[in-house]
């Protein structure tokens, strides 16, 4: 894979090309096609639908922030979510809630999975970040940076594979 990032305030969007051999070809496209198809599914997760209202006032910087933690496993489950946004995060929250918004946003666009686990007749929720989560904090990018990449990847792979 090769590219250029577009340069921050200057460009929209950047450059990716994947190359690979044709014994490859099939695979990747499938399972660019299968990963498309989850993310798909997920915006009707057990967390529901949110409206257009809620993911326009998500702020990228929380977004990101939030995922670091997660893949970093600061924090894994809903506890240690509320004492992190409680400790650096509260004062860029409107409501004490809102983190929630978040969590939707990162579920939905298959950042993370959550797993409602229970412990003793209390219902707790686990994060656990998944490929596209770990590659995107890898790249230092944010999340809508990384899925505009994602997206742009599938576009070509689909369109190879079709040809």
């Amino acid at each position: 894979m090769a590219g250029r990032a577009g340069r921050k305030g200057i460009d929209t969007c950047g450059e990716s090309i994947l190359m690979c051999s044709n014994a490859n070809e099939k695979n990747i496209g499938q399972n660019l096609i299968s990963c498309s198809k989850l993310l798909e599914m997920n915006f009707s997760s057990n967390f529901g639908a949110q409206s257009a209202s809620d993911v326009a006032t998500l702020k990228p910087g929380i977004k990101r922030a939030l995922l670091e933690t997660i893949v970093s496993g600061v924090a894994n489950n809903k506890l240690e979510v509320i004492q992190y946004v409680n400790c650096f995060l509260s004062s860029k929250l409107e409501k004490e809630d809102s983190y929630e918004k978040y969590l939707k946003w990162l579920n939905q666009n298959q950042f993370i999975d959550v797993d409602k686990v229970d412990s003793n007749g209390v219902i707790d929720e686990h994060y656990k970040p998944t490929q596209l989560a770990y590659a995107v904090v890898g790249a230092a990018m944010s999340p809508d940076e990384g899925l505009v990449i994602f997206s742009e990847l599938q576009k070509g792979i689909i369109f190879e594979y079709i040809k």
